[in-house]
Protein backbone atom coordinates (compact mmCIF):
# COMPACT_ATOMS: atom_id res chain seq x y z
CA UNK A 1 0.00 0.00 0.00
CA UNK A 2 1.32 3.09 -1.27
CA UNK A 3 1.66 5.99 1.61
CA UNK A 4 -1.07 8.01 -0.49
CA UNK A 5 -3.13 4.87 -0.79
CA UNK A 6 -2.51 4.60 3.42
CA UNK A 7 -3.50 8.36 4.10
CA UNK A 8 -7.23 8.07 1.74
CA UNK A 9 -7.77 4.25 3.42
CA UNK A 10 -6.77 5.95 6.82
CA UNK A 11 -5.19 2.29 7.38
CA UNK A 12 -1.59 2.14 8.23
CA UNK A 13 -0.60 -0.59 10.00
CA UNK A 14 1.92 -1.19 13.24
CA UNK A 15 4.32 -2.90 15.03
CA UNK A 16 5.24 -2.59 18.94
CA UNK A 17 8.23 -3.28 20.99
CA UNK A 18 8.24 -3.25 24.97
CA UNK A 19 9.64 -0.34 27.13
CA UNK A 20 10.92 -1.13 30.69
CA UNK A 21 12.20 0.31 33.36
CA UNK A 22 16.03 0.02 33.92
CA UNK A 23 16.05 -0.53 37.66
CA UNK A 24 12.76 -2.49 38.34
CA UNK A 25 12.33 -4.57 35.14
CA UNK A 26 8.80 -3.20 35.17
CA UNK A 27 6.95 -2.97 32.02
CA UNK A 28 6.92 0.93 31.46
CA UNK A 29 4.72 0.87 28.16
CA UNK A 30 5.27 0.12 24.23
CA UNK A 31 7.03 1.61 21.35
CA UNK A 32 5.15 2.02 18.38
CA UNK A 33 6.57 1.44 14.35
CA UNK A 34 4.40 2.55 11.40
CA UNK A 35 4.59 -0.77 8.64
CA UNK A 36 3.25 -0.64 5.08
CA UNK A 37 2.03 -3.72 3.70
CA UNK A 38 4.01 -3.35 0.09
CA UNK A 39 7.80 -3.13 2.42
CA UNK A 40 8.03 0.78 2.15
CA UNK A 41 9.70 1.60 5.15
CA UNK A 42 8.82 4.70 8.12
CA UNK A 43 12.02 6.73 6.33
CA UNK A 44 10.67 6.27 3.03
CA UNK A 45 7.47 6.94 3.91
CA UNK A 46 8.06 10.02 5.68
CA UNK A 47 10.37 11.38 2.70
CA UNK A 48 7.15 10.38 0.14
CA UNK A 49 4.90 12.41 2.42
CA UNK A 50 7.25 15.57 2.56
CA UNK A 51 7.37 15.54 -1.07
CA UNK A 52 4.12 15.57 -1.41
CA UNK A 53 2.62 17.49 1.40
CA UNK A 54 1.31 15.25 3.12
CA UNK A 55 3.75 14.98 5.92
CA UNK A 56 0.99 16.46 8.16
CA UNK A 57 -1.60 13.88 7.07
CA UNK A 58 0.80 11.23 7.69
CA UNK A 59 1.34 12.31 11.43
CA UNK A 60 -1.84 12.19 12.63
CA UNK A 61 -2.78 9.13 10.74
CA UNK A 62 -0.05 7.15 12.43
CA UNK A 63 -1.19 8.72 16.21
CA UNK A 64 -4.45 7.81 15.56
CA UNK A 65 -3.95 4.35 13.63
CA UNK A 66 -1.45 3.10 16.45
CA UNK A 67 -3.91 4.17 19.44
CA UNK A 68 -6.55 1.94 17.37
CA UNK A 69 -5.02 -1.29 17.77
CA UNK A 70 -2.93 -1.01 20.73
CA UNK A 71 -5.90 -0.19 23.05
CA UNK A 72 -5.16 -3.85 24.66
CA UNK A 73 -1.59 -3.21 25.80
CA UNK A 74 -0.60 -2.14 29.06
CA UNK A 75 1.49 0.86 30.39
CA UNK A 76 1.93 3.77 27.95
CA UNK A 77 2.09 4.05 24.48
CA UNK A 78 5.25 5.65 22.61
CA UNK A 79 4.91 6.89 19.20
CA UNK A 80 6.85 8.92 16.33
CA UNK A 81 5.17 11.91 15.24
CA UNK A 82 7.58 14.34 12.69
CA UNK A 83 6.94 18.05 13.55
CA UNK A 84 5.43 20.28 10.59
CA UNK A 85 4.02 23.86 10.88
CA UNK A 86 0.38 22.76 9.95
CA UNK A 87 0.19 19.25 12.21
CA UNK A 88 -3.32 19.12 13.60
CA UNK A 89 -4.75 16.45 15.84
CA UNK A 90 -8.26 16.02 16.90
CA UNK A 91 -8.52 12.12 19.26
CA UNK A 92 -11.49 10.74 18.59
CA UNK A 93 -14.37 11.77 21.36
CA UNK A 94 -15.94 9.21 23.25
CA UNK A 95 -13.72 6.44 21.17
CA UNK A 96 -10.17 6.65 23.33
CA UNK A 97 -9.38 3.67 24.50
CA UNK A 98 -6.89 4.55 26.88
CA UNK A 99 -6.14 7.62 28.54
CA UNK A 100 -4.29 10.51 26.70
CA UNK A 101 -2.07 10.99 29.11
CA UNK A 102 -0.68 7.64 28.41
CA UNK A 103 -0.26 8.82 24.84
CA UNK A 104 3.55 9.94 24.30
CA UNK A 105 4.41 11.33 21.00
CA UNK A 106 8.03 11.32 19.99
CA UNK A 107 9.73 14.23 18.23
CA UNK A 108 12.85 14.12 16.46
CA UNK A 109 14.80 17.55 17.07
CA UNK A 110 17.48 18.26 14.65
CA UNK A 111 19.44 21.38 13.61
CA UNK A 112 17.28 22.10 10.54
CA UNK A 113 14.38 21.92 12.06
CA UNK A 114 11.96 25.34 12.55
CA UNK A 115 11.77 25.92 16.18
CA UNK A 116 8.35 27.10 15.22
CA UNK A 117 7.43 23.52 13.55
CA UNK A 118 8.62 21.96 16.97
CA UNK A 119 6.96 23.75 19.05
CA UNK A 120 3.38 23.83 16.53
CA UNK A 121 3.37 20.38 16.52
CA UNK A 122 3.85 20.10 20.27
CA UNK A 123 1.12 22.87 21.06
CA UNK A 124 -1.51 20.76 19.46
CA UNK A 125 -0.55 17.42 21.22
CA UNK A 126 -0.59 19.30 24.33
CA UNK A 127 -3.82 20.32 23.78
CA UNK A 128 -5.11 16.71 23.38
CA UNK A 129 -3.49 15.84 26.68
CA UNK A 130 -0.63 14.04 25.09
CA UNK A 131 2.60 13.84 26.21
CA UNK A 132 6.10 14.59 23.80
CA UNK A 133 9.20 12.78 24.18
CA UNK A 134 11.93 14.08 22.17
CA UNK A 135 14.86 12.49 20.64
CA UNK A 136 17.49 13.49 18.18
CA UNK A 137 21.78 13.56 17.54
CA UNK A 138 22.34 17.38 17.98
CA UNK A 139 22.55 17.92 21.74
CA UNK A 140 22.60 21.79 21.78
CA UNK A 141 19.02 21.70 19.27
CA UNK A 142 17.93 19.30 22.42
CA UNK A 143 19.19 21.58 25.33
CA UNK A 144 17.70 24.45 22.88
CA UNK A 145 14.25 22.25 23.09
CA UNK A 146 14.42 21.30 26.16
CA UNK A 147 14.21 25.18 27.32
CA UNK A 148 10.92 25.19 25.20
CA UNK A 149 8.89 22.08 25.59
CA UNK A 150 9.91 21.00 28.95
CA UNK A 151 9.30 17.51 27.73
CA UNK A 152 8.48 14.57 29.56
CA UNK A 153 11.15 12.10 28.15
CA UNK A 154 14.28 12.32 26.51
CA UNK A 155 15.17 9.80 24.26
CA UNK A 156 18.69 9.01 24.64
CA UNK A 157 19.97 6.80 21.22
CA UNK A 158 23.22 4.20 21.36
CA UNK A 159 25.06 6.92 19.33
CA UNK A 160 25.16 9.19 22.47
CA UNK A 161 25.46 6.42 25.17
CA UNK A 162 28.11 4.62 23.47
CA UNK A 163 29.73 6.81 22.45
CA UNK A 164 31.48 7.89 26.16
CA UNK A 165 29.73 7.97 29.39
CA UNK A 166 30.42 12.05 29.82
CA UNK A 167 28.86 12.51 27.08
CA UNK A 168 25.91 10.48 28.13
CA UNK A 169 25.82 11.49 31.78
CA UNK A 170 25.64 15.03 30.28
CA UNK A 171 22.50 14.16 28.97
CA UNK A 172 20.76 12.06 31.05
CA UNK A 173 21.69 14.74 33.72
CA UNK A 174 20.23 17.83 31.58
CA UNK A 175 16.96 15.24 31.36
CA UNK A 176 16.73 14.61 34.77
CA UNK A 177 16.98 18.37 35.67
CA UNK A 178 14.42 18.98 33.31
CA UNK A 179 12.12 16.81 35.59
CA UNK A 180 12.00 13.99 32.14
CA UNK A 181 12.65 10.96 32.15
CA UNK A 182 15.68 9.34 30.00
CA UNK A 183 14.63 6.72 27.64
CA UNK A 184 18.04 4.77 26.29
CA UNK A 185 17.55 2.98 23.09
CA UNK A 186 19.61 0.18 21.09
CA UNK A 187 19.69 -2.29 23.91
CA UNK A 188 21.02 -5.07 21.38
CA UNK A 189 23.08 -7.20 23.76
CA UNK A 190 23.43 -8.74 26.84
CA UNK A 191 24.68 -6.66 29.72
CA UNK A 192 24.41 -3.41 28.61
CA UNK A 193 21.21 -2.78 30.59
CA UNK A 194 23.07 -2.84 34.01
CA UNK A 195 25.36 -0.30 32.44
CA UNK A 196 22.73 1.92 31.82
CA UNK A 197 20.98 2.06 34.80
CA UNK A 198 24.10 2.69 36.49
CA UNK A 199 24.45 5.49 34.03
CA UNK A 200 20.77 6.77 35.54
CA UNK A 201 18.75 5.76 32.60
CA UNK A 202 14.95 5.72 33.64
CA UNK A 203 13.67 3.37 30.53
CA UNK A 204 15.45 0.88 28.44
CA UNK A 205 13.90 -0.80 24.79
CA UNK A 206 15.77 -2.73 21.97
CA UNK A 207 15.83 -5.59 20.21
CA UNK A 208 17.67 -7.50 23.05
CA UNK A 209 14.29 -6.51 25.71
CA UNK A 210 11.95 -7.62 22.81
CA UNK A 211 11.75 -7.57 18.76
CA UNK A 212 8.63 -5.74 17.47
CA UNK A 213 5.56 -7.76 17.42
CA UNK A 214 2.10 -6.37 15.94
CA UNK A 215 -0.32 -5.88 19.00
CA UNK A 216 -1.96 -9.25 19.25
CA UNK A 217 1.02 -11.11 19.56
CA UNK A 218 1.85 -9.24 22.87
CA UNK A 219 0.31 -12.25 24.98
CA UNK A 220 1.02 -11.74 29.13
CA UNK A 221 3.53 -14.75 28.64
CA UNK A 222 5.09 -13.35 25.59
CA UNK A 223 5.78 -10.18 27.52
CA UNK A 224 7.01 -12.04 30.60
CA UNK A 225 9.13 -14.05 28.54
CA UNK A 226 10.55 -10.48 26.63
CA UNK A 227 11.86 -9.47 29.74
CA UNK A 228 16.40 -10.35 29.54
CA UNK A 229 16.98 -11.99 32.55
CA UNK A 230 20.17 -10.56 33.59
CA UNK A 231 17.98 -7.14 34.40
CA UNK A 232 15.98 -8.51 36.76
CA UNK A 233 18.92 -10.33 38.49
Amino acid sequence: MSVRAALANRQLGHVFAPVWQAQSGALFGFEASPRFPDGTTPAEAFAVARETGDLAAFGELSLLSALRVSWNLPGRLLLRVDPTPDFTCALPNGAMLRRSGAIVAELQVSAHLQAEALRHTADALRRQGVSIALSGQDVQALERAFEDLRPDIVKVGPQQWSQGEDDALGLIGMTHGAQALALCSGIDRPGQIGRLATLGCDLVEGRHIGRPAPADAWTPARIGLSWPPEASR
